[in-house]
């Protein structure tokens, strides 16, 4: 029986911006739901786990789940319910991240050394900086696990920044770690049954487009950070039909919660002389996004950031029956093929400004240094404005571009062939288990964290441990569950009341006991971990409901 193993429950970004405009969008969070709701249209496993990080966040996350599909194969559980999970021999711990920490160490927590665990390339240029880095080379990864590179280009860079970290270290220390997992690429997916070629003039009278003019649309996150700067594109635009008498429309859509560009980018319209040809739709509903593919007729868009790996929103219009003007650049190359679904615009780096930016990074900030590298890479303009010209006199070659970009969207990015794929690295990846002996790293917590107990262990006067005797007090014996949830499922609401329930009624029956003989009591009723039914425990001493005379061990 196979099973995924997944943490937390992502909201559904999409729907819950239609609630409030508000809510901030952003590829990953739309990416990382698609998934989710993928796996449980199309995924063939058994099981479907969803970790929560405590018992009190269980609730929230059955209600996000009960927003997914077929969710009768899926299970919220929480890190005190790990035994669950463990009972399986055939699970793939996955993360939509390509930080695993989370995931190693969740391996560690299970004591399954044999599980894959699995993650994804996104925003790269977050990645840049030792921790994240030293993480994967350095800690309990093993042949049979993977980050999945959502293009070619994405895995050339994680190579990059394995290679450079590792010269590094042996520069330094002498020795050379090398990342021991596997790096495959497959691609993200999209839902090809919401976006198709719909009514073009029913799209058009939605948001109150001409019938008869040219349509030229971007939709993305409208931010110059790290998706795109969108003001190169009107300049491009503005100058290529200045001169025409029928002029062509542009739309810009997306989100803009982060930045607010909008006024920016009307102003700059007005300023080009081309506001009567712009119109700028922000925050759009999930319901009016694929509408407005099919208003278009051609997409364009230019990203130059180097947070850029993969893009959605490219593959939503192909699959809408759209042609693409692209940037040559990241993963675009591989999913606009040039001439055939659509052109793609050079790209130029400037490499002694990328390498001052990246000097100055730690001082600047995250912020201001994404913005700055983007600052340093210049799409073609005059190149941009002969691929905007061709769009819009060329209809044969337009509408061609189209049919084949679906047709591309259809056959290599359905979320159903996507999942096929995910799931044949995941095969594959059990049989390299079967037969590899996984590293077992001595460090619990690796090498980002040490153990505290080690570090802090001179700080206080004693230890309370498996082997300490332990009392019920006389506030153990009167308190009542009402008070006790009051009193001890406060803050982060990690505790299972009736597990705090439990060990006070041993208590009451036997009134003084060792806390590794409750342990064994309480592992006949909860499936938990030991190391959790201890944390009750102390927590019950902590709040003078338990009580020893000598803390030692």
């Amino acid at each position: 029986m196979r099973s995924i193993a997944y943490f937390g429950v992502p909201l559904a970004a999409e729907r819950a911006k239609d609630s409030s405009k508000l809510t901030p969008i952003a590829g990953f969070s739309v990416a990382e739901a698609e998934l989710v709701k993928s796996l449980l249209l199309y995924g063939s496993y058994e099981n479907y786990f969803f970790i929560c990080r405590s018992s009190g966040s269980i609730n929230e996350a059955k209600e996000l789940l009960f927003t997914y599909p077929n969710n009768d194969r899926t299970e919220v559980v929480s890190i005190a319910e790990f035994e669950k999970i463990k009972a399986y021999e055939r699970v793939i711990l996955l993360s939509a991240s390509s930080i695993l920490s989370e995931l190693i160490q969740a391996r560690k927590l299970l004591d399954r050394p044999k599980y894959p665990i699995v993650g994804f390339t996104h925003a790269l240029s977050y990645l840049i900086g030792l921790p994240h880095i030293l993480n994967l080379l350095l800690e309990q990864v093993n042949i049979f696990d993977a980050i999945i590179c959502t293009s070619s280009a994405g895995k050339m860079s994680v190579e990059k920044l394995f290679e450079s970290t590792s010269s590094f270290i042996s520069h330094r220390f002498g020795f050379t770690p090398h990342y021991k997992g596997k790096l495959p690429v497959a691609p993200l997916g999209i839902d090809t049954e919401i976006y198709y070629p719909r009514d073009k003039a029913e799209a058009r009278s939605r948001f109150s487009i001409p019938q008869e003019k040219k349509v030229f649309l971007y939709l993305g996150r409208f931010s110059d950070i790290d998706k795109m700067d969108p003001f190169p594109l009107l300049i491009a635009f503005a100058k290529t039909f200045a001169a025409d008498k029928e002029k062509p429309f542009l739309i810009l859509s997306g989100d803009d919660t982060h930045l607010n560009l909008t006024k920016t980018l009307q102003n700059f319209a007005v300023d080009l002389g081309c506001s009567d040809m712009v119109k700028i739709l922000p925050d759009i509903s999930s319901q009016d996004k694929p509408w407005l593919y099919s208003a278009a007729d051609c997409f364009v868009s230019i990203s130059d950031s180097v947070q850029e790996t993969f893009g959605l929103t490219v593959i939503e219009a192909m699959a809408s029956g759209l042609p693409v003007i692209g940037s040559d650049w990241s993963g675009y190359k591989e999913s606009v093929k040039d001439g055939v679904t659509g052109i793609l615009v050079p790209t130029y780096s400037a490499k002694q400004c990328m390498d001052t930016v990246s000097s100055a990074a730690p001082i600047v900030g995250e912020g201001m240094s994404q913005w700055l590298l983007g600052q340093s890479i210049v799409v073609d303009i005059a190149h941009l404005s002969s691929a905007l010209r061709f769009m819009a006199e060329n209809d044969f070659s337009r509408i061609e571009m189209g049919r084949q970009g679906r047709k591309v969207a259809t056959e290599k990015y359905c979320w159903r062939e996507v999942i096929k794929r995910y799931e044949t690295i995941w095969e594959d990846l059990f049989e390299v288990a079967n037969s590899a002996t996984p590293v077992i790293d001595p460090l619990i917590n690796g090498i980002t964290s040490l153990h505290h107990s080690k570090v802090f262990d001179h700080y206080p006067t004693g230890s309370i441990s498996l082997e300490t005797e332990l009392e019920i007090t006389q506030f153990g014996f009167e308190i009542s569950r009402e008070r006790m949830e009051k009193l001890l499922q406060q803050r982060y609401m990690f505790f299972d009341v009736d597990i705090f329930k439990q060990i006070l009624s041993i208590f009451i029956r036997h009134q003084k006991m060792n806390t590794k003989t409750v342990v064994k009591y309480l592992a006949l009723d909860f499936e938990v971990t030991t190391e959790a039914i201890f944390q009750y425990i102390v927590r019950l001493v902590k709040y003078g409901l338990l009580d020893t005379s000598s803390k030692k061990t």
